[in-house]
């Protein structure tokens, strides 16, 4: 079980398996794993291919946006270089990580790390008791869609959120309540 938008889940899916599909080799093998650790109190989920990979000294870089490895894969692939960026926003969004690695079919590996309703319990303190929690959460986002499916997912947790316009807006907002 996640807390999780899911069309933005799905949209990170989508985004890992179509960079895997783009860097596998002609005769491409895609795996894709999934392991949900009661002790880490995580889901894991990890795309492989056999493509070329992704240096190490590169692997932090692919999550910037407008990064590519190499501009030479631009003309080759195709792509603007934004696709993991968006995952790794979306995977922030969620509480979550993202990696880069070296993938056993000798390409790479992009590995998500969400956490399940129990950790964000623990870590947040939604018991369950109102008292415990916050009166009002402020969002801030001036991106439509991170401010609805932030505010969405703080709902869920039980929480009382309110999307703002801006800096200023929040902070007039803050002050109201």
């Amino acid at each position: 079980e996640l807390f999780a938008d899911r069309d933005q889940l799905h949209r990170l899916l989508s985004n890992l398996l179509d960079n895997a599909t783009k860097f596998a080799s002609t005769n491409g093998k895609i795996r894709i794993s999934t392991v949900v650790s009661d002790i880490e109190r995580k889901v894991t989920i990890a795309v492989h291919d056999n493509g070329p990979g992704i240096p190490e000294k590169e692997r932090e870089k692919v999550f910037e946006r407008f990064y590519q490895v190499d501009s030479a894969s631009t003309r080759k692939y195709g792509g603007t270089g934004i696709g993991l960026s968006i995952c790794r926003d979306i995977v922030l969004m969620h509480g979550g990580e993202i990696n880069a690695g070296k993938s056993p079919l000798g390409g790479a590996v992009l590995t998500v790390k969400l956490p399940t309703p129990s950790f964000l319990s623990d870590r947040f303190g939604t018991t369950g008791q109102q008292e415990e929690m916050p009166k009002l959460v402020l969002v801030n986002s001036h991106i439509g869609d991170q401010s609805q499916m932030l505010q969405n997912a703080l709902r869920n947790a039980g929480f009382n959120a309110i999307g703002m316009g801006g800096y200023g807006a929040a902070y007039e907002g803050g002050m109201r309540d």
